[in-house]
C-alpha cells in the first residue's frame, strides 16, 4: 500500500513510518517505494526489523526504495534479496538525493550494469549513508557501468561502512568497479570505510573505488575472512571508534566482533501484551484496561503504531 501510495504522488514529506514485525516477501509481488517521478521523502524506521525475500525484475529505480529525496531510512535489513535491471539499483534504495540512511544492510543479489551498490545505486547530492553493511553479490555485464560493493555512483558522502560480498564483472574496468564504490564524483567523499580482499573477488584488479582521482576519500582499507585489517587492527574496534567519536551526532548501532562484524541482534517480533500489567476496571464486558499502551513500559510513553 505504502509503494502503491508513493508511486502515485504521495511523498509523505516529513510523515514518520516505523516497522513492527520482520516481513517476508518470499513469493509475493514487490514494487519498489519510489520511482523516477515520484519520490518517497517520508521517515522510515525499520526499528531493527528485517524485510526477507523482495524479488523485482525492472528497468531502473530498484530497491527496498526505489527513487527516495529529503528522506531519512533507519535501522532495517534486508535479506535474500534478488533485483534484476538495467541501472540505479540497490539494496535500499536504487536512487537517493539529499537523504540520509544509517544503520541499514542488505544480504543478496544484483543483476545490473549501471549505478549499482548494495545499499544505494546512485547516491546524490547530500546523501549521507552512514553506519551500514552489506553481504550482496553483484553481477555486472556492461563495461563502463559504475558497479560498487555499497554504492554504484557517489556524490554523496559514505561512512564507517563495509562490504563482504563479491562482484562478477563479466566485462571487467577497474575505473567503474570498486570494492566501496564503483565511481566516486568529484562532489563524493568516502570515509572509513572497508571491503574484505580474499581471492579473484572481481575477474581482475580492483581497488576501494573504480578512481581514486575524484572526490574526497581517506581511511578505507581491506580486511581478510578473520576481520583484521591490512593495518592489524580489528575491523570491528573500527567501525565502534567511528560509532564513540560521533555519538553526539545521532543514534548508531554498535557492532559485535564476529569475523564479519554486524549489528547486535536485530529485533524479534513480540507478542505486544506480554509482559504487560492490567487494571480490572469492573467493566460489564469483563475487559481489562492496561496500565499503559501497548508496546510501552510507562503511561507516559506512546507505545506502537497500527
Amino acid at each position: 500500500q505504502l509503494a502503491n501510495n508513493v508511486n502515485s504522488g504521495n511523498s509523505y514529506s516529513n510523515i514518520y513510518f516505523e516497522l513492527t514485525e520482520n516481513i517476508d516477501m518470499t513469493g509475493e509481488t514487490f514494487e519498489p517505494i519510489g520511482n523516477q517521478n515520484n519520490h518517497f521523502s517520508g521517515k522510515f524506521d525499520g526499528k531493527g526489523f528485517v524485510i526477507k525475500g523482495i524479488s523485482v525484475n525492472a528497468d531502473s529505480y530498484i530497491g527496498l526504495f526505489g527513487y527516495i529525496e529529503n528522506a531519512s531510512i533507519n535501522d532495517v535489513g534486508v535479506e535474500d534479496v534478488n533485483y534484476t535491471g538495467w541501472s540505479n539499483i540497490g539494496g535500499i534504495a536504487g536512487y537517493s538525493s539529499n537523504s540520509v540512511i544509517t544503520n541499514c544492510y542488505s544480504r543478496g543479489h544484483t543483476n545490473g550494469n549501471d549505478c549499482v551498490g548494495a545499499i544505494v545505486g546512485y547516491s546524490g547530492d547530500g546523501t549521507v549513508v552512514q553506519n551500514c553493511f552489506s553481504s550482496m553479490q553483484h553481477t555486472k555485464y556492461q563495461i563502463y557501468g559504475s558497479v560498487g560493493g555499497l554504492v554504484g555512483y557517489n556524490c554523496g558522502k559514505l561512512e564507517n561502512s563495509y562490504f563482504y560480498g563479491t562482484i562478477n564483472a563479466k566485462i571487467f574496468e577497474k575505473s567503474t568497479t570498486g570494492g566501496i564504490v564503483g565511481y566516486n564524483h568529484t562532489t563524493g567523499s568516502i570515509h572509513h570505510c572497508y571491503f574484505i580482499k580474499y581471492g579473484d573477488v572481481m575477474n581482475g584488479y580492483f581497488n576501494y573505488c573504480g578512481s581514486l582521482n575524484w572526490g574526497d576519500c581517506y581511511g578505507t582499507d581491506s580486511f581478510d575472512l578473520y576481520g583484521i585489517t591490512t593495518s592489524g587492527s580489528y575491523l570491528y574496534v573500527k567501525l565502534n571508534t567511528w560509532v564513540d567519536d560521533h555519538c553526539n551526532e545521532g543514534h548508531y548501532r554498535k557492532w559485535t566482533s564476529e569475523s564479519f562484524p554486524s549489528f547486535s541482534e536485530y529485533a524479534e517480533s513480540v507478542d505486544p501484551s506480554d509482559n504487560k500489567d492490567f487494571v480490572d476496571l469492573g467493566l460489564p464486558s469483563g475487559l481489562l484496561w492496561a496500565k499503559a499502551n501497548l508496546g510501552a513500559n510507562r503511561p507516559g510513553e506512546t507505545g506502537y503504531y497500527y
